[in-house]
């Protein structure tokens, strides 16, 4: 018993090591030895078991982190850091709480209305939180080990303003048992036919979700821009989009703009329009996120759209997944969730530039 204590330690320690939140991990540890003390009625024995698993914690953060004892007077700076941005949230567009949600826009209410039903896919949402309130009803010994795996870390996520939904991922392995639990006490034919749904939902869900991993619309629409360079032109056209990142190509078109021959021109908000850019690219990430959160420069937004700024809407590419309008309806954001793929863009050529007067 106490190796295995120690096991449990040490594996919760891995866990905070790789991600701050990790630290949730430690609270089933010690359930569990309350649970031993408990039924062994030894107090002693409990204490004894809570020191085993400390201290394979302990020992595990020494091993897999050492930075995090050596300087932790750093790693706990970084903590407060992460701490301070993730209850403002606003600096993650499209990935924070906002009032455009309406009533789920809130702590805790989102990720159970918006961000697990997105993550597992509707159906497998609502089982898993049928699961867990089955658990808390039943409450036996598996049950209560599994439900102190799961709430301490959904209190800990779910207290943060900003939503990205790979961080419920740690949740879900305790979902699907209790899932799995709740579906085994159906009769005959519902459980067959719903796991059969659930099952069929999820794999079209994810395999669409995962063909979005591609750069198949950007390099298209790079192609579709250099076909618009007037006849015997050898100017290249100017290609704007708004820099979300300065650091990186977040939308990965450098590439296929460079190879196309045209000048790609990452523009900050508020200088949109600066240069009079011959192409405008509005990725669906942009837009949602001005509408959505409201922090940005929403002006030059309805000036693009609207015509204002002397440019016209000429091709849109749009990224599909399973029930898209449906989980957009819950949350706008979730259109470009998987940034590094396709999300959806549309081109605006200038009015007195290539494509015609528009």
């Amino acid at each position: 018993m106490m190796t295995a204590a120690l096991g449990a330690g040490a594996a919760a320690g891995v866990g905070f090591t790789t991600k701050y939140t990790g630290l949730a991990f430690l609270a089933p540890v010690l359930w569990a030895v309350g649970e031993r003390a408990r039924e062994g009625r030894s107090l002693a024995h409990g204490v004894a078991l809570g020191g085993v698993a400390l201290a394979g914690f302990a020992l595990s953060v020494l091993i897999t982190c050492p930075p995090c004892v050596m300087e932790a007077d750093r790693m706990l700076a970084a903590m407060a850091h992460l701490h301070t941005i993730t209850r403002m949230g606003w600096a993650f567009p499209n990935n924070c709480l906002a009032p455009s949600l309406g009533w789920y826009g809130r702590p805790y209410l989102y990720q159970l209305v918006a961000a697990l039903p997105f993550s597992l896919g509707w159906p497998l949402a609502v089982v898993a939180l049928a699961g867990v309130i089955v658990a808390v009803r039943r409450h036996g010994l598996a049950d209560r080990i599994v439900l102190a795996t799961l709430l301490p870390y959904f209190l800990v996520i779910g207290a943060s303003r900003v939503t990205f939904p790979r961080y419920l991922l740690p949740l879900f392995p305790g979902l699907l048992v209790l899932a799995a639990r709740a579906l085994g006490e159906l009769r005959r034919p519902l459980r067959p036919t719903i796991v059969a749904l659930v099952l069929a939902y999820s794999l079209v869900l994810a395999t669409s979700q995962v063909t979005r991993f591609s750069t198949r619309q950007q390099w298209e629409l790079a192609r579709w821009i250099a076909d618009r360079r007037p006849p015997g032109s050898t100017t290249p056209l100017t290609v704007a989009v708004p820099r979300i990142n300065p650091l990186f190509d977040y939308y990965r078109l450098s590439a296929p703009l460079g190879q196309a021959g045209l000048t790609y021109l990452r523009v900050d908000d508020g200088h949109w329009f600066d240069a009079r850019p011959d192409v405008f690219v509005l990725p669906d990430f942009d837009a949602s996120a001005i509408r959505r959160d409201g922090v940005r420069w929403p002006d030059e937004l309805d000036r693009l759209q609207s015509g204002a700024a002397g440019y016209h809407e000429a091709a849109r590419w749009r990224a599909w997944f399973l029930q898209r309008d449906f989980y957009e309806w819950l949350d706008p954001g979730f259109a470009g969730d998987l940034w590094q793929g396709e999300l959806g863009f549309t081109v605006y050529l200038r009015d007195a530039g290539p494509g015609g007067s528009g």
